[in-house]
């Protein structure tokens, strides 16, 4: 009986420590990989495969007054697709991200292109995986819709214009120099924070799930940004 005990208090010890090392090795492994992450023209003989693909939200995205820029393959940790819009009234892109088979859609709108700062609604709690870099702002709501992402994404633009007197703008930029930009410059801020190494099994298992459902106004009430 006593060793019993002994190997249960060693085992709930140790495997929270191996998981806090496994989430940081991952995530250094992660961000080396990022830094160098490239986001290129897809190759032609894969573009008709995804027009195919993305045709339903193509419509979609067209009936909303959206415009078709692109569809990019982004090299970095997992390679992944994106299939890109620009919407014409509210100075936002509208992004289906392809990775592992799984569609993943983001509404982002620029607020400094040249610091990569962003307003991202993420249909995909993993955006809050790391801290998001100075002056950038996210929402998640997981496997939410493009119309709600949209949605609220509005609400998000609207409440920072009213609070901190925000614009937005389409950028000069083409937009895979501004998606590169913006993940360098989140990369670079994540790795200055002091055992950020180990603070990333906190960050995936604890603050992703909590932020997800969040909006922009009740991070604000809650204090979460200034």
């Amino acid at each position: 009986m006593p060793n019993t005990l002994a190997i249960i208090i060693v085992l709930v010890i140790a495997i929270p420590i191996v998981v806090i090392l496994l989430a940081g090795v991952a995530t250094s492994n992660a961000l080396i990989k990022l830094r160098s992450a490239r986001v290129e023209p897809l190759p032609r003989l894969e573009e008709a495969w995804m027009q195919a693909l993305s045709r339903e939200w193509g419509a979609w995205a067209q009936g909303q007054g959206m415009d078709l820029v692109g569809l990019f393959l982004v090299r970095a940790v997992v390679p992944n697709v994106i299939v890109v819009w620009r919407c014409r009234h509210h100075h936002s892109y509208f992004c289906m991200y392809l990775v592992q088979n799984k569609r993943y859609f983001d509404f982002v709108s620029i607020i400094d292109e040249q610091r990569g700062a962003t307003l991202t609604t993420s249909g995909t709690k993993d955006v809050f995986a790391v801290p998001r870099s100075t002056g950038s702002f996210a929402q998640s709501f997981h496997g939410a819709a493009p119309d709600e992402l949209q949605s609220q994404h509005r609400r998000a633009m609207q409440y920072l214009m009213s609070i901190k007197r925000m614009r937005f703008s389409q950028g000069t930029m083409p937009f895979p120099q501004l998606l590169e930009v913006a993940i360098r410059q989140q990369v670079n801020e994540v790795c200055r924070i002091p055992l950020y190494w180990l603070r990333a099994a906190w960050w995936f298992f604890v603050t992703r799930n909590q932020m997800n459902g969040k909006t922009i106004e009740q991070q604000h009430a809650e204090r979460l940004w200034q």
